[in-house]
């Protein structure tokens, strides 16, 4: 190992590189000492990375300090490669950096639930649960989105209280995303009524629209996905993320446009040239999935291809043949067809029509 240890020190960038290497393949916790000690001080990127790469297979309970000196250092590499080094750290580095959350600094308490992420064990879970009562909100946020992304679902209870107690936009919205991933629908009610407590005056605010959007479509009741409906800000801005939910929301509520509530804000948004058109082509999405189940004549979807088709928006006849081909009316979508220059358009047709 002498020997290596010398080459690690050489000017030479690839005896450096093959040092680095070889410390790597060594058994024991030795060979991590001069390469944590080289890594800060080291010029060469791939030195560097096979360093890191090096440590992260040795056992480096020795030299946690020394990694953990990294989460100061002004270099990004640097705090980033103690994240990873710390990550293949198993047990040994949670018992290690969770003796670090009460460090003084934000910036390395995050780097911590970073680490812990990294690891991804059981333990760590403990650990980023305890992230949501930081005092840093980037801290707090952090620990949601990892929480999350591990389907903690015990934690649900604990980003429920906070939900409560901080009304942080940022952080609320971080808890709203994740909530997605692990929550269920008695939460999604009991967020609702917080956020939109009296349906009769309140809307919904903006910066928590497509996370409730997303989160009531997964889990939310016909009851919940009224709320909601009746409480979008501006359906002219909104209009896309609230057909999004209502078309995955059919997926569990196949006769959701039976509701009064759904069924009107769809024909709103079909009609309303004002709205986006993408907004538009996924309300007319929800109504041909939907149609059938809540009895809808097929005379309502051509009266709308109709309308849509005689718009001045080339965009607009790609919905309008759709509802066509649906109520029926297959000559109305050949004749189209066949006094079209739009490709796109044209192509849909055919499929349509199964030419």
């Amino acid at each position: 190992m002498e020997k290596l240890i010398i080459d690690l020190q050489s000017i030479d960038e690839a005896s450096r590189l093959y040092a680095a290497e070889d410390l790597g393949d060594l058994d024991g916790s030795e060979a991590a000492v001069p390469l944590v000690h080289r890594l800060p001080v080291e010029e060469s990127l791939a030195v560097q990375n096979a360093i890191v790469a090096s440590l992260q297979r040795l056992d480096t309970s020795q030299v946690h300090d020394n990694i953990f000196e990294l989460f100061m250092s002004a270099d990004a590499f640097l705090r980033n490669a103690a994240v990873t080094i710390f990550g293949e750290g198993g047990e040994d580095a949670v018992a290690y950096l969770t003796s670090k959350l009460d460090h003084s600094d934000r910036e390395v308490r995050k780097l911590v639930l970073d680490a812990m992420f990294e690891i991804g064990s059981d333990e760590t879970l403990l650990v980023l649960r305890a992230g949501l009562f930081d005092e840093s909100l980037n801290v707090q946020i952090t620990a949601v989105e990892y929480l999350g992304r591990l389907a903690d679902s015990e934690a649900v209870e604990e980003m429920m209280a906070l939900f409560k107690e901080n009304d942080e936009p940022m952080l609320r919205a971080a808890i709203l995303e994740t909530m997605a991933m692990v929550a269920d629908g008695k939460t999604i009610t009991e967020i609702l009524f917080i956020l939109i407590p009296d349906t009769s005056s309140a809307t919904i605010d903006p910066v928590y629209l497509a996370p409730l959007t997303e989160l009531t479509a997964k889990v939310g009741s016909r009851a919940d996905i009224i709320h909601l409906v009746i409480s979008v800000p501006d359906r002219n801005i909104y209009g896309g993320d609230i057909s999004i939910m209502i078309r995955d929301s059919l997926k569990r509520f196949p006769d959701l446009l039976k509701e009064n509530a759904i069924l009107n804000l769809v024909f709103d948004i079909i009609g309303d040239q004002d709205t986006d058109g993408d907004a538009r082509y996924q309300a007319v999405e929800c109504l041909l999935l939907g149609q059938e189940d809540a009895g809808l004549s097929v005379n309502v979807l051509a009266d709308l291809g109709d309308v849509m088709g005689e718009e001045n928006d080339p965009a607009m006849a790609l919905p309008a043949v759709r509802l066509l081909a649906a109520a029926g009316q297959l000559d109305k979508v050949r004749h189209i067809m066949e006094n079209s220059t739009d490709k796109y358009l044209i192509e849909l047709c055919g499929e349509l029509l199964e030419i």
